[in-house]
């Protein structure tokens, strides 16, 4: 059974301290008795299922895995494993750790780290909102998110690490193949959860104060390098993007001179936005096969959770995460069903509607091209990383291209 061997405040990454337990990879991390205890001490307070396994059986190992190439996981993330004996599945906990060592080890370069304050406290800011957001938001919001058993705030003046310690879906759930898309079903189990959460959120008397909290983050655009954004477009998909040169860098203009604060005051009631809902930050329960279903098991990694328009997060996971025919026959039947949806929610809590459908769909039109860009500068990084460097097939990458491709062309057409 689990012994207590005291609290450690540190789960640090450092170069040459091997762990000594049963492992995939040598990993980084130093203490790393203290730092199981700690991990087992938010658990205790928390976690019904461990506590009985605990009470139960004797732990016989415990395993860590850094969990590398996971979207929305970065800086670090790492699963314990901890074996009970005479059960055969493991239970399992994931932990996001956020420090300058981690973006060490994930190759940023030492000097960088150590004189740009600046270049931390942007992962500083948006651990402070997913912490936020687990604390405040979701024990009393209407949304399917993973348990958080403890949370730790990031402060580089302290030296103290940010630490998330939250339920693992692993066994129960997995995220649809990025490739594929989105299925219909899929998206309308997304919508029927988001229009729950909304209502939630529209139905709270200090919703102004609680949005207040969470201010819309700084366009996408201005932290990226349009010229190379341009370049790694053209290079992957030559003939398109260099016939639409002039047209790729006027949108690519356009959003960067467009204004964050004035699309928001465009939308007459707000909503707290999750700000990069796209297909790997939405779990599905498993199918008997061990793919995804159509029920939506949880909405993960909330660091980008802001006030927004109720339908950035509807627009970004058309736009990246369904395929061109699914966008372009259902985003109508989408909008609908949302409203719809909304509406029910809103008058079983004896709410009025503040939105007509027309409504909607311009906020649709008003977020498109925010969410086409997205999905250029989103997913050529992704194409170039070892995820899908050699792993796709010939037909999966066109199913990507034809994605960018054709939304853009709504781009070209309506909006330059």
């Amino acid at each position: 059974m689990y012994c207590d061997l005291g609290t450690s405040s540190k789960f640090m990454c450092a170069a040459g301290t091997k762990v000594e337990l049963p492992c995939d990879k040598p990993l980084n991390i130093k203490n790393i008795r203290k730092a199981l205890a700690f991990i087992f001490d938010s658990l205790n307070k928390k976690e019904e299922r461990w506590r009985e396994m605990c009470t139960s059986w004797d732990i016989e190992n415990v395993q860590i895995t850094h969990l590398e190439h996971e979207n929305g996981l970065l800086p670090t993330a790492y699963r314990v494993l901890v074996r009970f004996h005479a059960v055969d599945k493991p239970y399992s906990v994931l932990v996001k750790v956020r420090n300058p060592e981690v973006f060490r080890a994930e190759g940023v370069e030492e000097n960088e780290v150590a004189r740009n304050c600046n270049y931390l406290e942007k992962y500083v800011k948006l651990h402070e909102r997913e912490v936020k957001f687990n604390n405040e938001i979701a024990p009393s919001a209407s949304i399917s998110v993973p348990a958080v058993y403890y949370t730790q705030l990031w402060d580089l003046n302290s030296n103290q690490e940010g630490i998330i310690v939250q339920e693992d879906l692993i066994r129960e759930a997995v995220v649809q193949n990025v490739y594929n898309g989105l299925t219909t079903e899929q998206v309308g189990s997304v919508l029927s959860h988001l229009a729950e959460f909304h209502a939630s959120l529209l139905c709270d008397v200090n919703i102004d104060e609680t949005l207040s909290r969470f201010a819309p983050l700084e366009s996408a655009v201005s932290s990226v390098d349009r010229n190379k954004l341009v370049d790694d477009l053209r290079q992957l998909y030559t003939q398109y993007f260099n016939s639409e040169d002039h047209a790729l860098r006027k949108f690519i203009l356009n959003e960067a001179n467009g204004s964050v604060e004035n699309k928001r005051k465009r939308v007459k009631r707000t909503v707290l936005a999750h700000g990069n809902l796209w297909t790997t930050n939405v779990k599905f329960k498993k199918s008997l096969l061990g793919r995804a279903s159509t029920e939506v098991r949880g909405i993960l990694n909330w660091q980008y959770c802001h006030e927004g328009s109720p339908i950035e997060d509807i627009a970004c996971l058309i736009v990246t995460s369904t395929n061109s025919n699914v966008r372009k026959e259902h985003t109508n039947t989408f909008l609908h069903f949302y409203h719809e949806q909304l509406k029910e929610n809103l008058r079983k809590r004896n709410k009025d509607m503040p939105y007509t459908l027309e409504e909607i769909h311009s906020m649709y039109n008003d977020e498109y091209p925010s969410q086409v860009f997205f999905l250029l500068h989103s997913h050529i990084p992704f194409i170039l990383s070892p995820i899908f460097s050699g792993k796709a097939t010939d037909s999966q990458k066109e199913m990507l291209a034809n994605r960018m491709r054709d939304a853009f062309d709504e781009i070209r057409h309506n909006y330059l």
